[in-house]
């Protein structure tokens, strides 16, 4: 699997368990304990993803693969995180928000371990398998 995939799921499950966290403390002070977290994971998951998608992209096509990273959180993910975080603090307030996007991160989480898993060896050792 390698050092960028083992990092970047680290990564997310720092982030569920700050998520968490989040939710379910009340006193502000700890609130600012807890948001260091985000200092030391944003930065690794973002070196863990665009290596990553440069190892598993086809050969020549690591820069696109990782563009395609950076639209995809920088874009996509920005966008359905503020729609659906701004519905959520609304009906659910911020604690409840935190515990949702927590919740849902988790089973992605799971849902990629448990299909990364039931994968083929040579498709978790060699990216760069050329179909015919």
């Amino acid at each position: 699997m390698g050092i960028p995939y083992g990092l970047l799921m680290l990564t997310m499950v720092v982030t569920v368990v700050r998520f968490l966290l989040l939710a379910a403390i009340r006193t502000p002070n700890l609130i600012l304990f807890v948001q260091l977290l985000n200092g030391l994971t944003f930065p690794a998951m973002w070196v863990a993803g665009v290596s990553y998608a440069y190892e598993n992209a086809p050969a020549g096509m690591g820069a696109t693969a990782q563009g395609i990273f950076g639209a995809t959180v920088f874009g996509l993910g920005t966008a359905v995180g503020g729609f659906a975080g701004g519905l959520l603090l609304e009906s659910v307030g911020g604690r409840g928000l935190y515990l949702v996007f927590g919740v849902v991160l988790l089973a992605v989480v799971a849902i990629v371990t448990l299909i990364q898993r039931r994968l083929p060896a040579e498709q978790k050792t060699s990216p760069h398998v050329v179909m015919h």
